[in-house]
């Protein structure tokens, strides 16, 4: 898919902003899905294989520069 396509059908059932999510998440990581798109206002159609979601990862760690205004929040989160 190029960065202008517009997505029309995935395994030939329509999608928009609303069934989006709900029909991505029916697939697998690496299974192969059909898509159906407008390129340049010609009517495209795909075989794309899924890749997995790359995962997240989120660290909280204390900033040892902190303002005392910023020691009083992080004292009130952890209850102390």
């Amino acid at each position: 898919m190029a960065i202008d396509d517009i997505l029309l059908a995935v395994n030939g059932q329509r999608i928009h902003s609303e069934n989006y999510q709900r029909i991505m998440n029916r697939f697998q990581p690496d299974e192969t899905i059909r898509v159906a798109v407008f390129r340049r206002n010609q009517l495209r159609e795909f075989e794309v294989q899924l890749s997995p979601n790359p995962a997240k990862r989120w660290v909280i760690r204390e900033n040892p520069n902190a303002t005392p205004a910023q020691k009083s929040v992080l004292n009130s989160w952890l209850n102390q």
